[in-house]
C-alpha cells in the first residue's frame, strides 16, 4: 500500500492502452483480445460516458479502473458503475474503494456502485 495512505487515479491517455493492455492480458489471460481497449475508445469518443483510470501506487502503475456513467431516476443525478478493476492482487480494495468514490464525488457523482456479475441481466447476446 502506499506509504500515503493514498492511491492515484489519473485519466488514461492514448499512450497508456499498452500499458492497460498488459495488465489485462495477466490477470486475464484466457481473455482475447483484452476489452479494456474497447472501453478506452468509447469513452474517448464520449468522455461523458466514462473513463479508464491508472492505479497507481506510490506513484507507479499497478492496475486500472473503469468508470462507466449513467443518470440515475433514483438518485436524481449521474452515478459512476466501477464496471472493471484490474489491479494487483495485493492491493488494499477497500483503499481502492475510497479513492474511486472520491473521484466519483469529485465529478459530481451522485452515487458510487459496484458491478456484480451475479446482478447483472443480459439483454442482448455478446
Amino acid at each position: 500500500m502506499s506509504e500515503s495512505g493514498r492511491l492515484g487515479l489519473p485519466a488514461a491517455v492514448p499512450a497508456d492502452l499498452a500499458d492497460l493492455e498488459i495488465f489485462e492480458l495477466k490477470a486475464r489471460p484466457a481473455i482475447r483480445p483484452p476489452y479494456v481497449a474497447a472501453s478506452f475508445g468509447a469513452f474517448e469518443r464520449a468522455p461523458e460516458r466514462g473513463q479508464v483510470l491508472i492505479i497507481e501506487d506510490g506513484g507507479q502503475p499497478v492496475g486500472f479502473a473503469v468508470l462507466a456513467m449513467v443518470w440515475s431516476n433514483r438518485r436524481r443525478g449521474e452515478i459512476a458503475v466501477i464496471d472493471d478493476i484490474c489491479a494487483d492482487p495485493d492491493l488494499d480494495e477497500a483503499l481502492l474503494r475510497l479513492e474511486l468514490r472520491r473521484h466519483a464525488l469529485a465529478r459530481g457523482c451522485v452515487a458510487l456502485f459496484h458491478h456484480a456479475d451475479d446482478a447483472m441481466t443480459e439483454i442482448r447476446p455478446r
